[in-house]
């Protein structure tokens, strides 16, 4: 099996008229894969949302790519969303705001993607030999506010980074500073990630709730920082 975690920041479906568009290549199409799905993961409760399967993605890029150059390569390529409101929206999967399996305005998604078995070799795919996704939030015009737009970042230094790895660890702190927790927030100090320059659009795309100022406090009561300033010398560990 191959799994592979979207390789952009977490996306956040906090207007009920946003849409997170998610493009790449069916791998099961191009031979690669068997089975591949792709899912909406609610980050800080570590739950699957919803998912398409590969099945679900047959058809969707046609309308992207008729008419031009390539509409006879669409078959390979998937062009689907989720939205808080999927009215008139083809391949889209309504994300709820309430309920078991629900997302509040507040949390950030992930998008996880799994190929699984290569049907030429029969084991999981070279992680090389496949593609990376993209996501892409859009919001109306009409509802967009300044903090709606932010500079992509260099997709493989972002995929390369350690600090994108301990982010995803810090969802460990969603029920406090338990141990797991604050180790994960020891490696993200050790690493320096409070500066780093990815770290920092790491802690910028968190929802408020969730992010910078949340983590600086569970931070400091696992004893990993005493202060946030960055011109600072870094605290020593415990």
């Amino acid at each position: 099996m191959f799994r592979r975690p979207d390789a952009q920041m977490p996306d956040r479906l906090d207007k009920a008229s946003k849409v997170l568009w998610l493009l790449g290549v069916n791998h099961v199409h191009t031979g690669t894969a068997t089975y591949i799905n792709i899912a909406l993961v609610d980050a800080l409760g570590r739950q699957g949302i919803d998912a398409f399967q590969d099945t679900e993605l047959v058809g969707s890029a046609d309308f992207l790519m008729a008419d031009g150059p390539y509409a006879n390569l669409s078959r390979y390529f998937f062009a689907v969303r989720f939205s808080r409101d999927c009215e008139g929206l083809s391949y889209c999967k309504t994300v709820p705001m309430e309920g078991p399996r629900s997302l509040s305005l507040s949390r950030p998604a992930l998008i996880i993607l799994r190929a699984y078995i290569n049907p030429l070799t029969g084991v999981g795919p070279d992680a090389t030999a496949l593609l990376n996704f993209r996501t892409v939030t859009t919001t109306p015009q009409k509802d967009a506010r300044a903090w709606d737009s932010f500079e992509r970042s260099d997709t493989l230094a972002l995929f390369n980074s350690s600090c994108t790895e301990y982010i995803y660890r810090t969802t460990l702190c969603s029920t406090g500073p338990t141990k797991e927790c604050c180790d994960a927030i020891a490696s993200w100090n050790r690493e320096g990630c409070w500066c780093d320059s990815i770290g920092q659009k790491l802690l910028a795309a968190l929802p408020i709730g969730v992010g910078p100022a949340a983590l600086v406090g569970v931070a400091r009561i696992c004893s990993q920082r005493s202060n946030v300033s960055c011109t600072s010398e870094p605290a020593s560990e415990p």
